[in-house]
């Protein structure tokens, strides 16, 4: 028999793995026939946040259909993420497995903010927005990267500051000067998960947006700092 639902100012918090918290959560749940679990097509509910460890989503929603006891099919949702967007394929969940997998699309998303949520600190700042595809698989509570390629607009260019360059550096003393105001034509960015990590891999093209404060040591064969300027 038909039944229905209504949620007002949800709240949803997972107990086990990564820490998830979803609140502000209103809509109506609509059953064809609720003791086969079945519900109407293209159920719609929106939230007010959403908290995954360190990355906040700041409202959205997602639209799903109760298949019965043993399925839920997302048909799909919306995400504020970054300054813009991220759009989920649809995909079915199975109840009582361990995880699901599926697809995001990035739609201009801000680096710096993705950068500065990642290390938990405003570690970057800059204009360059993002775009492209993100394979995810959640299991255990647990994101899992399998694939990720996103890229800048394509013609945009930009300014990107790292007010730590040590951050790309990996201890080359030009990469560090020089990401600390680099003028960028192009940003592409790959990410994968290694176990319980997240590799996060940015090619830029471009030049400094000033005269950096080196010389190159022959001896060593390598830039180093010019202390006097």
């Amino acid at each position: 028999s038909p039944s229905a639902f209504r949620l007002a100012n949800g709240e949803f918090r997972t107990t086990s793995g990564t820490p998830l918290s979803v609140s502000g959560v209103e809509g109506e749940l609509k059953m064809e026939e609720t003791l086969a679990l079945r519900s109407r097509k293209g159920l719609r509910f929106l939230f007010r946040e959403a908290k995954a460890g360190g990355i906040l989503v700041p409202g959205g929603d997602l639209s799903f259909t109760v298949e019965g006891p043993e399925s839920l099919l997302v048909e799909g949702a919306n995400l504020n993420y970054s300054r813009g967007r991220i759009s989920l394929h649809p995909f079915r969940y199975t109840f009582g497995t361990s995880g699901f997998t599926c697809t995001l699309y990035c739609d201009r998303i801000r680096f710096d903010d993705t950068i500065n949520q990642l290390m938990g600190e405003p570690a970057a700042q800059g204009d360059a927005e993002l775009n492209g595809l993100v394979t995810l698989t959640v299991k255990e509570g647990l994101p899992i990267f399998q694939t990720g390629h996103l890229y800048s607009t394509p013609g945009v260019g930009g300014n990107l500051r790292l007010k730590r360059g040590s951050l790309a550096s990996g201890g080359m003393v030009l990469v560090e000067e020089a990401m600390s105001d680099f003028n960028y034509d192009w940003v592409r960015v790959t990410l994968e998960s290694a176990g319980e990590k997240l590799n996060l891999t940015a090619f830029i093209n471009g030049a400094p947006a000033r005269k950096l404060p080196l010389v190159y040591d022959p001896g060593t064969r390598e830039f180093v700092r010019e202390h006097q300027g």
